[in-house]
């Protein structure tokens, strides 16, 4: 109990009352004490202050490397993305000109054997060419054995024909 009439201080605030010292030496220790708890705490909450703005601002700095990493991992996706179209390009590409090659390949080999064909004829070509030359060869021949023998017997043509010197008349 409190012998400290606090309803008639509120209603006459300017009158004065009387109270035993004792009271207001406790009332002085509870105020004392009640300033040094809010001391305290008010240096704690200027540390837990200091603290939270620390925090704060670490908060500010790694959301800000978070964001550039963001970026940067953005940047990459969409370089990746331009790599895989352009590796499936260069596949497409690899891929047409395997086709091409084969297709060539193929012609090449159409083509070297229509030059096997074609030497061959000119080969047999070259051969008739030959031909009139021989010819030649085998009437001078016979007309040199007509000069000097007057006739030719049928075994001496095929020694002439099949390229056996039979008389030298150089």
């Amino acid at each position: 109990m409190s012998f400290i009439d606090w309803e008639s201080c509120e209603e006459k605030p300017t009158k004065s009352q009387k109270v035993e010292g004792r009271f207001l030496l406790d009332l002085r220790s509870k105020i004392n004490d009640l300033e040094r708890q809010l001391r305290e705490k008010s240096l704690n909450f200027e540390e837990i202050k200091k603290e939270f703005e620390k925090a704060a601002a670490k908060a500010k700095e790694l959301k800000s490397k978070i964001e550039s990493k963001d970026e940067k991992i953005s940047s990459l996706l969409n370089q990746l993305e331009a790599n895989d179209l352009t590796i499936q390009d260069l596949e497409q590409e690899l891929s047409n000109s395997r086709i091409q090659i084969r297709t060539l390949e193929k012609d090449f080999s159409s083509k070297l054997d229509e030059n096997m064909d074609l030497k061959q004829k000119i080969s047999n070509f070259e051969k008739k060419l030959n031909l009139p030359e021989k010819m030649e060869y085998l009437i001078n021949r016979l007309n040199k054995i007509m000069e000097h023998k007057g006739f030719v017997s049928e075994k001496e043509l095929e020694d002439i024909v099949n390229g056996k010197k039979i008389y030298d008349f150089s």
